[in-house]
């Protein structure tokens, strides 16, 4: 009997708290049935849209603000609109987390301001307090879940990649292993075409 009460009593704890008051409330919620489930899924598209605008609406306000208030006024005031712009932009993307890194790439590209990593926050210092009002156009016209930043760019240097097959080949053919197939001539002849076409990549 006592072990069966004490049972009961942390039960009883357990849908107390939090995590136990999830629980049972999960546990009761009411189940839906196909034609149920298809209209509760367009209705949760149609505010995911809705959110997006929104969220979209409220980046260009600011935006609009900022580059208004940026002109022909002391850099103190223009700093002061800045940081105040940094501030919100920060919290418009902490507010929708399932966006906030598509929103905050967004941010990056159409603005100067500051990622302060150790802050997790956007801040504006005196040279990156301006803000034009073409890149607000800009802006208005491609929203975040759009954006999509230029690839980086990763050139192929014939020299260098000459350079480091000759490098590999060279520390092989110094101590090799088994099964390696080098040949030495070769290898002098492709350091001598590097050096006389790709002097400079060393």
């Amino acid at each position: 009997m006592g072990q069966v009460l004490s049972r009961a009593i942390a039960l009883i704890v357990l849908i107390s708290t939090k995590e136990g008051y999830t629980m049972s409330k999960f546990a009761k919620m009411k189940l839906l049935n196909e034609a149920e489930i298809s209209k509760a899924i367009g209705g949760i598209e149609r505010r995911h849209a809705k959110l997006q605008d929104d969220v979209h609406r409220i980046a260009c306000s600011v935006l609009s603000i900022w580059q208004y208030k940026t002109g022909p006024k002391s850099a103190k005031d223009t700093l002061i609109t800045a940081a105040w712009a940094a501030q919100e932009l920060t919290r418009l993307g902490d507010a929708v987390p399932y966006h906030r890194n598509a929103f905050f790439l967004w941010v990056i590209n159409f603005t100067d301001l500051v990622w302060d990593q150790k802050a997790k926050q956007f801040i504006a210092t005196q040279d990156t307090s301006v803000f034009k009002g073409a890149r607000y156009v800009e802006a208005r016209a491609l929203p975040f879940w759009e954006f999509k930043r230029a690839p980086k760019a990763n050139p192929l240097i014939m020299g260098e990649a000459l350079q480091e097959i000759i490098d590999k080949l060279t520390t092989r053919a110094a101590k090799p292993r088994e099964g390696d197939d080098i040949n030495t001539q070769a290898l002098a002849e492709l350091r001598e075409i590097k050096n006389k076409y790709f002097s400079n990549a060393n």
